[in-house]
């Protein structure tokens, strides 16, 4: 992403562990908090994280509590998606929604991915 000068200096980094039963997203390495309204609040983040894999697994999954419970997800403080107050914060939401206008697109993509994984594994 492109940065208040319009360098292309803003990165979003994730790194995706499963571990069992369970899942966990790292954040380590996405950009520091920025002095504008660019920076998303954690909760947005998480928010974002939780659609993300709903979007390529089963959508007919309940979304509670007992859904998110294996789902670790990591966004060290002082970074673009989970900045220290008093930061500017209002245009993360739309950074983190906007997979929300396309989820079909996720879903197609993920299903390729899911496959190609499982190729993986079956080699092993």
């Amino acid at each position: 992403m492109e940065d208040e000068v319009g360098e292309p200096s803003i990165v979003l980094r994730v790194r995706l562990e499963k571990r069992g039963d369970a899942i966990r997203l790292d954040y380590e390495g996405t950009a520091p908090q920025r002095p504008m309204p660019l920076n998303s609040v954690y909760g947005v983040t998480l928010s974002g994280a939780y659609y993300a894999l709903r979007a390529v697994t089963d959508p007919r999954i309940p979304m509670n509590d007992g859904s998110f419970r294996p789902i670790e997800v990591v966004v060290p403080e002082g970074t673009l998606l989970n900045p220290r107050r008093p930061a500017p914060v209002s245009a993360g939401n739309v950074e983190t929604s906007m997979p929300q206008r396309r989820p079909g697109a996720w879903r197609a993509r993920a299903a390729g991915r899911r496959a190609a994984c499982r190729r993986k594994a079956a080699a092993r």
